[in-house]
């Protein structure tokens, strides 16, 4: 098992995680080396296994600023490691999210190649963007006959490419960070076909969350409608969000929704505890 070296950045946070995987060796090896180790090196040893260091900064010049993140982790990293996986997850600022809806009666593309020009159509028409900045990447979804979109500006990927490539990292992936919502929202058990909405934020270093906020209506984990868009983000921690909440209701109404069913509020800093669900006029 390899190292892993995680990055995720929002639109004014860069963090920059070291996890060192656990090296595998036989009872017998295990033993040895509690033996000799010093007693106060044997918790150290094991939290090897966790995150070594997480460096959190604003970001104004990308390149400069991962750069000097990277030499501050390995100041704190004193033992040699094997070479990384580099993975990336992008905030809303740099990463988009959209559903292209097919033709129910079958009629739009069918060939792969077809879809694939017919996406970049879309992106061109629909976001205003030249296709050739972007990276972009399609699926068909399973049900209902529409198109998964992700765009990840084409610029910044190229500066992790180079970061990779310079410090002999391995770059596995880079992805919008929103995804995780519709990875937390796969279907379980019973709740196969269960619909869930999602308010998607992302931290600030000025404000309780990013302006830049997205919407998701999910039936299991498949999404049927997104919304993204800038609201302004309230700076007092015990402050109502009041333009969430009202966009949420405008996003529910617009789907012909519950206006009393619960939505799920998914902050980007909590994804990997449970979320908080709770009724979307609170």
């Amino acid at each position: 098992m390899r190292d892993q070296l995680s990055l995720a950045l929002t639109g004014e946070i860069l963090t920059l995680t070291l996890s060192q995987a656990e090296r595998p060796r036989g009872w017998f090896a295990r033993l040895r080396s509690l033996l000799n180790r010093p007693p106060g090196q044997a918790h150290t040893n094991r939290a090897r296994a966790a995150d070594k260091l997480v460096v959190t900064r604003p970001v104004f010049q990308l390149s400069a600023t991962l750069e000097e993140a990277w030499a501050s982790l390995k100041k704190q990293d004193t033992q040699d490691s094997p070479a990384f996986d580099f993975s990336v997850q992008l905030g809303l600022t740099h990463a988009r999210l959209g559903l292209l809806h097919l033709s129910e009666e079958g009629t739009g593309p069918a060939t792969p190649v077809t879809l694939d020009a017919y996406v970049q159509a879309w992106v061109r028409q629909m976001w205003g963007m030249d296709p050739a900045t972007q990276i972009i990447r399609w699926d068909r979804l399973e049900h209902g006959g529409g198109i998964l979109i992700s765009c990840i500006d084409r610029s910044v990927y190229v500066e992790f490419e180079t970061f990779a490539r310079r410090h002999g990292l391995r770059f596995v992936s880079c992805k919008p960070a929103v995804l995780s919502a519709l990875d937390l929202s796969a279907p379980t058990g019973e709740n196969d076909a269960a619909t869930s909405v999602i308010a998607w934020t992302e931290p600030s270093t000025a404000a309780r969350r990013a302006p830049l906020v997205q919407l998701l209506h999910c039936h299991g984990s498949q999404p049927k409608a997104l919304w993204r868009g800038w609201l302004p983000a309230p700076e007092a921690i015990d402050e109502s969000d009041n333009d969430l909440h009202g966009a949420l209701r405008r996003f529910m109404a617009a789907g012909k929704l519950p206006m009393d069913g619960p939505a799920v509020f998914m902050h980007w800093d909590q994804v990997l505890q449970p979320p908080r669900a709770t009724g979307a006029s609170t």
